[in-house]
């Protein structure tokens, strides 16, 4: 006996082989330390053929953080601060870049916690969450300078975010 749609099934089943072999062009973001600007469950938009990253695009990164003798390969969400041979300093909850402060407007407070005085190699990047207070970021010894082959995408927008499913949701209680 022969099923009915075996031929859909097998265009299903291919699609499926399909996609999982070839990297589709969007992630999620998952975590605080981007908010407000990248919430829990963003879809977004990535390019993995960038050609040059300035200060403020936003990128994932492969961290290279160990657990006792155990390396955890986790991917993070980070937008660049630093570029390669620039000296950073932060000190009185400011961010300066060369000896000059930076604006930074989409930053979640605009303060700064730490001190920190550092210079960047050429392939290094410094790179920092939105949201500084919750953020494990260059400014950790978990993390810290960021070279090239540790930014795996930039990313180039949002895709879809469930937080305008869940504000029209409560919208509608009220």
């Amino acid at each position: 006996m022969r099923l009915k749609y075996t031929g859909e099934i097998a265009v299903v089943i291919l699609a499926i082989i399909v996609s999982a072999m070839i990297p589709l062009p969007f992630s999620l973001a998952i975590g605080d330390s981007m908010l407000p600007n990248f919430n829990d469950w963003d879809w977004l938009w990535v390019d993995r053929s960038y050609d040059d990253l300035q200060r403020g695009d936003v990128v994932c990164v492969q961290s290279n953080m160990r657990y006792k003798w155990i390396p955890l390969k986790i991917k993070l969400l980070k937008r660049v601060v630093g570029l390669p041979g620039e000296h950073i300093a932060i000190y009185d909850g400011q961010v300066y870049i060369d000896k000059m402060p930076i604006t930074e407007d989409y930053l979640y407070e605009p303060y700064t916690d730490g001190i920190l005085f550092d210079t960047l190699n050429v392939n290094e990047y410094f790179v920092m969450g939105d949201n500084r207070l919750a953020s494990r970021d260059s400014r950790s010894v978990l993390i810290g300078r960021v070279t090239e082959d540790m930014i795996l995408s930039k990313i180039t927008g949002k895709l879809f975010s469930p937080t305008c499913i869940t504000n029209l949701w409560r919208d509608n209680d009220a």
